[in-house]
């Protein structure tokens, strides 16, 4: 039997699902690794998609400002749902949690917030968020490098 706990989200009462004791157990236990870190940063994986988009292209070069664009935008969009739950997870209070662990934050992500079940961490608010805020940080980290090795004449 599954129950569900309220919650307030917004000054509306929002049904949050607790998972039934066949899997509460595992999926808590599962939940105890907090540090998603390494998950969404991409920091393993973008170079690899770069420099496929390197080759895709025939871009000789090491770094290209748009397949590093590339690279960043699209690993961003498809580790957005660990951002998201990673997000979630730090920002809620230590008196009221909502969230046991990324599992159970996951699953109740995508019970509550619609779409079909898991496609919740798919939204387009969630993964747009996202992508634009890598774009502009892989942008600004490219541009700063740019005017200091050009401009200011100075190395690294």
């Amino acid at each position: 039997s599954k129950s569900a706990a309220t919650a307030t989200q917004n000054n509306t009462a929002v049904n949050v699902p607790r998972l039934g004791a066949d899997v509460g157990l595992n999926v808590r236990a599962a939940s105890k690794a907090k540090n998603l870190e390494p998950i969404t940063s991409g920091t393993a994986t973008q170079p690899l998609v770069e420099e496929s988009l390197n080759d895709a292209f025939d871009v000789f070069l090491d770094t290209h400002a748009v397949t590093n664009l590339l690279s960043h935008v699209l690993i961003s969009s498809v580790f957005s749902p660990f951002e998201l739950i990673r997000t979630r997870l730090i920002a809620q209070s230590g008196n009221d949690r909502r969230y046991y662990g990324p599992f159970h934050a996951a699953a109740a992500i995508a019970a509550t917030e619609g779409l079909h079940q898991f496609g919740a961490l798919y939204a387009p608010q969630h993964v747009l968020s996202t992508a634009i805020c890598k774009g502009i940080s892989c942008l600004l980290h490219s541009l700063s490098s740019s005017i200091i090795k050009h401009d200011l004449g100075l190395s690294s």
